[in-house]
């Protein structure tokens, strides 16, 4: 899937408060990822669980055919037919208890890694720990 990213806008107003999609095709593990963002005053609505639920619809209808792709080991799940499954993925904060709400018990992503990384905030440098999901698309006549 080549870069998707979206403008999210209200419907009753064609507002934009923020952008999502697919930011990154080759991520650090390999699979497409999923990403949004959306203005703070937007927060707390359904407004990030109904992007990415649309999002993930129209990803899955698109048509598919077998490539071969370096992906973290981590991130491989096998199907009935010994082949990795196709995935998405996204990564949160730690401490992003809404967005993994949004993902875990949402939109069916399931957490397969923790890690993290060294970032500067504030000019000091500072650990983050992260969070990385799955999802598999639901297709017909797939596993």
């Amino acid at each position: 899937m080549p870069h998707s990213n979206f403008a999210i806008c209200l419907r009753s107003t064609g507002e934009f408060i923020g952008s999502g999609g697919s930011h990154n095709p080759a991520s650090s593990f390999g699979w497409p990822e999923l990403g949004y963002m959306l203005k703070r005053e937007q927060w707390g609505k359904g407004l990030a669980t109904e992007f990415v639920k649309a999002f993930l619809s129209a990803w899955e209808a698109l048509p598919r055919e077998e490539v071969e792709l370096a992906v973290d080991e981590r991130s491989v799940v096998l199907g009935e037919d010994g082949r990795a499954r196709e995935a998405m993925i996204a990564t949160t904060d730690e401490t992003n208890g809404p967005s993994q709400k949004i993902l875990g018990e949402k939109c069916g992503f399931e957490k397969f890694a923790a890690w993290g990384e060294e970032v500067t905030k504030n000019g000091e440098a500072v650990y983050q720990g992260l969070l990385t999901w799955r999802y598999f698309p639901r297709q017909r006549g797939r596993t």
